[in-house]
């Protein structure tokens, strides 16, 4: 075996017991088992159902993902849904234990052969960068749903802080696409950099576009999943809560964190958004933990009951 791949077994391996240790530590910390299982006993009624969905909707938005990943690899190499899905369930681990999930997209290129990697990276910051549009988008369109019925002056607040930090996002995008048209007459010089863009540049308008649509989808799953356990538990009541959920995910794709203090800031955001419709904090804290363990701590898990695989050569 090269001593590349040893370094890419073992780096696997690493990740696996950390994320085993991440996950046991933080289902140790939570302290509100008791009251959370209440809860959801006082509402028996449709449990077993509600439940069942969220299983399936977790499913289902780590397909989509695997679809979203097997378009933007597309060009490069063509593999199976298996192996995509497996390069995702990693890409899910390594951005467990990495300060703002940084480790997803350079897990997923290290599983592709030499030569494509860095191609890969570039467009798997391409999918992550459409999916923060789209999050913060949903935010802008939850803030004006939710002021057709008046503002709160403390979501006001919050309104105004997250049209600041979209707005200083958006910025630096720009002045990193103008540095890009600035030194492109250079870089063309170059066929390293030059191959590296146009790696971008052939997805296409087609794949584009179904990038973009399982990123709705994936969007809407997530969106929805979140609504209905906090439904079920009383905290909210009608369709047009969704827009509260918009915001919570809007808000967390503006806060990048570390994986230590992740699950305590979602907690935070979701006591200060879902408390203005329900009081009921162990509900809204223990529906955030549950989807915690469905979207992030299970795939994780399950990656690392995997076997590690050689990175290719």
């Amino acid at each position: 075996m090269s001593r590349t791949r040893r370094i890419g077994t073992w780096v696997q391996v690493l990740l696996s017991v950390l994320a085993f240790g991440y996950i046991a530590w933080r289902l140790q910390q939570f302290h509100n088992w008791e009251v959370f299982g209440r809860q959801l006993q006082q509402n028996t009624g449709g449990l077993v159902l509600v439940l069942l969905l969220q299983v399936l909707l977790a499913a289902l938005n780590i397909a989509l993902e695997s679809l979203k990943w097997q378009q933007l690899k597309g060009g490069l190499l063509h593999q199976s849904f298996g192996s995509t899905l497996r390069q995702v369930l990693k890409g899910l681990q390594s951005g467990l234990v990495t300060p703002a999930r940084a480790g997803d997209p350079f897990m997923k290129a290290w599983l592709l052969p030499r030569g494509l990697r860095t191609q890969a990276f570039l467009r798997s910051l391409a999918g992550s960068f459409l999916q923060n549009m789209v999050l913060m988008a949903g935010g802008f369109v939850a803030l004006l749903w939710l002021q057709s019925g008046g503002l709160p002056q403390t979501l006001a607040d919050f309104g105004r802080e997250l049209l600041r930090w979209t707005t200083l996002a958006l910025v630096l995008v720009l002045v990193l696409a103008l540095l890009l048209v600035a030194f492109w007459p250079r870089l063309r010089t170059r066929p390293q950099w030059r191959q590296q863009v146009q790696a971008l540049a052939q997805l296409g308008r087609g794949r584009l576009l179904k990038v973009m649509a399982l990123t709705l989808l994936r969007y809407a799953t997530y969106h929805l999943q979140l609504w209905l356990i906090l439904h079920h538990l009383g905290v909210l009541q009608h369709w047009s809560d969704l827009a509260l959920v918009m915001l919570y995910y809007a808000a967390l794709t503006l806060l990048p964190t570390m994986a230590l203090t992740d699950l305590g800031i979602r907690g935070s955001i979701a006591l200060f958004l879902f408390g203005l419709r329900s009081a009921n904090s162990p509900a809204i804290v223990g529906a955030i933990f549950l989807i915690w363990c469905l979207n992030l701590a299970l795939p994780a898990l399950l990656s690392a009951v995997l076997p590690p695989r050689r990175p290719p050569e």
